[in-house]
C-alpha cells in the first residue's frame, strides 16, 4: 500500500532493458534526498521483460523514504499503451516520467520539491545529452521554476511532470492522434485544458546518453516526424491557447514537407505517403504547384530541399493574400 504522504511518483517504462533500467534506478536513488515522512514512489513498468524485479534491485542502495513498485504487463504493449499502462498505476499527487537508460543529475530532488509549490498542472524538466556541452560546473548551479509558454514539452520521453488528477480521462478515454507520441499528446492535452499555466525548470536535471544506434530506419524517422507535425496541427486547432505549438510548426513546416518528398524517393517512388497526397490536394491548385512537386520528386535530395524552401515561401504568400 502506498504511503498517504507520498506526493510524487517517478514513472519508468521499460521494454526488456535491464542494463538501462538499473542505471536509471541507481542514479535516482543517488539523487533523491527526502525525509521519511515525505516519500517518493518509483513506479516501474516491466513491458514483456525477460527479467524480474529481483535482478533490477540487486545491489541497489535503496534509501529510507523511497518506495519502489513493479508492474508487469500480461503481453507486449506498444509505446503508447506502455505509457498509459504505467501512468494508470499512479495514485500520488504528481508524477514524473523518466526514460529507461537515462540518468538523474544533481538537483532533481530539489526540483521536484519546489515544483509542488507551483499551482500548476504541468512542468518540464530539461534533458541534456551526455557529451554535448553540459559540464559539471553548469550542473551545480541552482535551478528555479519559471512560467512557460503553453504548449511546451520535451520530444524525448523524460522530464514531463503532471498533476496526476488530470491524467485519468486522457489515459482512459481519449484516442491518440499520432502513433508513438503518447507523452507529447498527454502533455498537450493537460496544458490545453489547464487554466493554471505551465512551468519549466531552468537547468537540466536528467541526462540521456548520446547514441546513433537504434532500430529505426531513415524511413521510420521520416514517418515519425511527419506524424509529429500532423499532431501539432491537430492540437493547434484543438487548443488555440497553445502558442508554442504554432511556433514549432512555423519552424518545422518546410522540413516536414522535404521529409515527405525524401520518404517517397527513399521508397523508390513506390508509395506516396498519405500526408503528401493531402498536401497536394490542399495546396497544389494550379500548374505551378504541380510543377514544384514533380520537379522535387526527380531532383537530387539537396536540390529538393532548396526547392521546398521556395515552395514554402509561395505557400506563405498565398496564405497572406487570402
Amino acid at each position: 500500500m502506498i504511503d498517504l504522504y507520498t506526493n510524487f511518483s517517478i514513472c519508468i517504462p521499460c521494454y526488456n532493458d535491464l542494463k538501462g533500467l538499473r542505471k536509471t534506478l541507481k542514479s535516482l536513488l543517488e539523487q533523491l534526498n527526502r525525509k521519511k515522512k515525505d516519500q517518493i514512489h518509483i513506479v516501474i513498468g516491466l513491458n514483456d521483460c525477460t527479467f524480474d524485479k529481483e535482478k533490477v534491485l540487486k545491489r541497489q542502495n535503496i534509501k529510507p523514504g523511497v518506495l519502489i513498485s513493479f508492474f508487469e504487463t500480461q503481453k507486449y504493449l506498444d509505446y503508447d499503451s506502455s505509457i498509459t499502462f504505467l501512468l494508470s498505476k499512479v495514485s500520488s499527487k504528481f508524477c514524473l516520467i523518466v526514460g529507461c537508460g537515462e540518468r538523474a543529475l544533481p538537483g532533481l530532488s530539489n526540483a521536484l520539491l519546489t515544483f509542488e509549490n507551483n499551482n500548476t498542472d504541468f512542468g518540464l524538466l530539461p534533458v541534456c545529452i551526455e557529451g554535448q556541452g553540459s559540464n559539471s560546473a553548469r550542473l551545480e548551479l541552482g535551478g528555479v521554476w519559471c512560467p512557460a509558454q503553453p504548449g511546451i514539452f520535451n520530444k524525448v520521453l523524460s522530464g514531463h511532470i503532471f498533476r496526476t488528477l488530470n491524467l485519468q480521462g486522457i489515459c482512459g478515454i481519449e484516442q491518440f492522434v499520432a502513433y508513438e507520441w503518447a507523452h507529447v499528446e498527454i502533455a498537450l492535452n493537460v496544458q490545453g485544458k489547464s487554466a493554471s499555466g505551465s512551468v519549466s525548470y531552468s537547468r537540466p536535471v536528467i541526462s540521456r546518453p548520446h547514441t546513433d544506434r537504434g532500430w529505426w530506419t531513415k524511413t521510420d524517422i521520416f514517418k515519425q516526424y511527419i506524424e509529429y507535425c500532423d499532431l501539432l496541427i491537430k492540437y493547434g486547432e484543438k487548443y488555440p491557447n497553445l502558442s508554442f505549438v504554432k511556433e514549432e510548426l512555423e519552424k518545422a513546416y518546410s522540413i516536414r514537407l522535404a521529409l515527405m518528398i525524401l520518404q517517397v524517393k527513399g521508397n523508390g517512388l513506390r508509395e506516396a505517403p498519405l500526408f503528401l497526397i493531402q498536401w497536394i490536394k490542399k495546396y497544389c491548385t494550379n500548374r505551378m504547384y504541380y510543377f514544384f512537386i514533380k520537379l522535387v520528386l526527380i531532383a537530387p535530395n539537396n536540390a529538393a530541399r532548396r526547392l521546398m524552401k521556395l515552395a514554402n515561401c509561395l505557400i506563405k504568400l498565398k496564405a497572406y493574400f487570402r
